[in-house]
């Protein structure tokens, strides 16, 4: 029997009929019976209450109403009202399992029930994170580590830079849509928690001929990508910027702390550091927001044929081709680069969502180690055992002469330290390489 009184349900063991459609819906449920001396009968309409309007008087207003809530108080389990809906659902979600295993073909106990059922009261579902970019090169790694560590992630890429689809697979989603479309935006249906920006236009060569093109994804995308984090109450956004905003700095200032940004020399750079000031913007207006400035990545997935491709492929993929190949050098090599194997990226990236810190900041991503590029070649002919040459060629306009950079911040604030040495990075990278040409030779 269900009673109403006050603002509590009343529950009674046992149960007595009551129909769902008059529980579920809130229709009118008898008070509990006066007996024939009573001022009020039975059928009398006030003493019929509503479920789901029910506002009544602590105390009742007739003797025996009293008496018999009384006898309520003693004897029936009271549950508040606002309880009750949920009540219901937990005791026949209980009930069923009970059911099922106890019936004889079940392989699960009841113990298991009870203790799957316990975790998923205890333990609220993993947070979810939007990744813009996540079918490229970074992106991909940062997706899979982030899915590996318990995340639920939602891609989002216009694959203007990468198609990793295979690794895409364990995403909860994704979402074939471009930062630079305010629009597309509303195809996110799911509670995003964290936002990895990754999406950029990314080469520093074609920056210096379509610079109008870099302001408008990396500047005007990204305050899209800020605007919407903000109005959805996102609780932090990590950027990858570059170490290209340092610009051509002296070898006196080496290596490179975070206070030495000074907006670079290419077009890419500029945008590069005027999406760090939009972030800080956003920050001081109650966004979280962390840039991290990534040196020189290399690894598995960044794909030689690109011209937007990293050295590091490049140079395998020419030594792929043995006498054939040729290892093109800019300059006269002696430049120097802070290489970072991608797999330490991702980890920094998921570091820096993790942060507490409510202010903007912003991070050197590297190793300290600064190599150059002669060392490079060298190192991957060897390991590669080819018989490549090394032509040099004249210097690209926009490109810096050495960059290395100062890890220490990152090391005390976030924890990152790379683990990845120079030698297992670019032997794992030429393993991928190989791995690669057989599968495609298979297809």
């Amino acid at each position: 029997m269900i009673s109403p009184h006050a603002d509590m349900w009343v529950w009674s063991l046992p149960f007595t009929k009551v129909s769902l459609d008059t529980f579920m819906k809130g229709s009118s449920i008898p008070y509990p019976a006066h007996s024939a001396n009573t001022t009020r009968a039975n059928d009398d309409p006030s003493s019929v209450v509503s479920c789901g309007d029910m506002k009544m008087e602590h105390e009742a207003p007739f003797p025996k109403d009293r008496a018999r809530i009384a006898v309520i108080r003693r004897h029936w389990m009271i549950v508040p009202r606002r309880y009750a809906y949920w009540s219901g659902l937990i005791c026949f979600f209980l009930g069923f399992m009970c059911s099922t295993a106890w019936n004889a073909r079940s392989t699960v106990s009841l113990r298991n029930y009870i203790h799957m059922t316990a975790l998923s009261l205890h333990h609220p579902p993993p947070p979810t994170v939007l990744v813009t970019g996540g079918l490229g090169f970074i992106g991909s790694h940062v997706v899979e580590d982030l899915t590996q560590h318990g995340f639920h992630v939602v891609v989002m890429d216009d694959m203007s830079n990468g198609r990793n689809f295979d690794v895409a697979r364990n995403a909860s989603a994704v979402l074939l849509k471009d930062i630079t479309h305010l629009n597309d935006f509303s195809a996110i249906s799911t509670r995003i928690d964290y936002v990895v920006h990754l999406a950029a236009a990314i080469s520093v060569v074609e920056s210096i001929s379509q610079p109008d093109k870099y302001h408008h994804v990396n500047v005007d995308g990204s305050r899209h990508v800020l605007e919407w984090a903000k109005r959805h109450k996102v609780k932090r956004v990590v950027a990858a910027s570059t170490s290209s905003i340092y610009g051509d700095v002296s070898a006196e200032l080496m290596p490179l702390k975070e206070e030495s940004a000074t907006g670079g020399i290419s077009p890419y750079a500029t945008t590069k550091f005027d999406m760090e000031h939009l972030m800080e913007a956003y920050s001081a207006n109650g966004l979280p927001t962390t840039a991290l400035r990534i040196f020189n990545v290399y690894g598995p997935r960044q794909d030689p044929s690109s011209p937007h491709s990293g050295v590091v492929s490049y140079f395998m993929d020419q030594a792929f081709l043995g006498t054939d190949g040729r290892l093109e050098i800019t300059g006269d090599g002696e430049q120097y680069r802070d290489f970072i194997y991608v797999k330490d990226v991702a980890v920094a990236i998921r570091l820096a969502m993790l942060s507490s810190d409510p202010h903007f900041d912003a991070f050197n991503v590297c190793t300290g180690t600064k190599t150059t590029i002669n060392a490079l070649a060298q190192e991957i002919l060897e390991t590669c055992a080819s018989g490549a040459a090394i032509e040099y060629k004249e210097r690209r306009p926009g490109d810096v002469r050495e960059s290395v950079c100062d890890p220490t911040k990152a090391e005390v604030k976030l924890g990152f330290a790379a683990q990845y040495s120079y030698e297992d990075g670019i032997a794992a990278t030429w393993a991928w390489i190989l791995d690669r040409r057989r599968r495609r030779r298979r297809e």
